[in-house]
């Protein structure tokens, strides 16, 4: 009896034991590697729990639709401290990624930065293989990017999204996206343990584009613009009690959610940035009627 007694706490000892040279192992010999890869997701996803704010149309009757929301992708990311071979890890993701070898060697030979983005909305099938290389240095995480779910529709009026100069965080670039960028980007705070970002969810902005009138302007335009042959065109529909802009149509326009397949010379919204704004040839006969 007291044989089984000693070896039983002869085993407890042990587990024990093994506890603390795993904890050992894990928070002193490789603590920088992990601390590392945490640091690095939450970078890959932007900011710690910290989303952009919603863009919503708003129709006649107050009921309100998300154009602009956040949806999550695979988002590819390297940790250029954790990669083994820096060559071997470049010339086996140029392919896949489609990125020259020698600037993916440069990327990854920088030891000081902890996590650097290589692909953000990628495809499941990207994912896929870039989980299956297994290379250690080299993860894919989901994170909430934009979304603009109706595609071409306002696409001019909406703008897009891109990544910031340090191409951590997504921030405005055309159209409501850029003017309204300060309020509907989230909030940062630095943290003082891991020198991470914490952050509040961004504002919501509710547009007077009602959704109906918008759809019903571009089919309008994008007939018109068949029919005459025509290069660009505009549609403005506005509430004349209010000046509420109820739609802003303008042709020819892109898939929001694809906006690098498009030519710079797209990214011109009609209605706002050309010289002659619609409507100043009206004028000339405003002003002979008041004469």
């Amino acid at each position: 009896m007291v044989i089984r007694f000693r070896l039983l706490i002869l085993a407890i000892f042990a587990a024990y034991g093994y506890l603390l040279f795993h904890l050992y192992e894990v928070q002193i010999v490789n603590g920088k590697q992990y601390l590392a890869r945490a640091e690095s997701q939450y970078l890959a996803s932007g900011l710690i729990n910290s989303k952009r704010g919603i863009i919503y149309f708003t129709d006649r009757d107050g009921i309100s639709f998300p154009a602009a929301l956040n949806k999550d992708f695979p988002t590819v990311y390297a940790v250029p401290k954790l990669i083994a071979d820096v060559q071997e890890a470049a010339n086996t993701l140029s392919g896949i990624l489609n990125k020259p070898a020698e600037e993916l060697g440069k990327t990854f030979s920088n030891k000081k930065n902890q996590s650097i983005i290589l692909a953000r909305k990628a495809d499941d099938e990207l994912a896929k293989k870039i989980e299956g290389l297994n290379m250690k240095g080299i993860s894919v995480s989901f994170a909430p990017t934009r979304f603009y779910q109706m595609g071409t529709t306002a696409s001019h009026l909406l703008g897009f999204v891109g990544p910031d100069n340090k191409n951590i965080e997504e921030v405005g670039h055309y159209g409501i996206e850029e003017f309204y960028n300060s309020t509907l980007s989230s909030k940062t705070n630095k943290t003082s343990s891991t020198n991470a970002s914490q952050a509040e969810n961004g504002s919501d902005l509710t547009l007077t584009i009602d959704l109906n009138i918008q759809n019903e302007s571009e089919r309008i335009l994008s007939g018109l613009m068949e029919t005459y042959k025509a290069t660009e065109g505009t549609i403005l529909v506005a509430d004349p009690g209010t000046g509420k802009i109820l739609a802003m149509a303008s042709a020819p326009n892109f898939d929001v959610n694809t906006y690098k397949n498009y030519p710079l010379a797209t990214f011109i919204n009609p209605a706002t940035q050309h010289v002659y704004e619609p409507g100043s040839v009206m004028k000339s006969i405003t002003m002979a009627a008041g004469i």
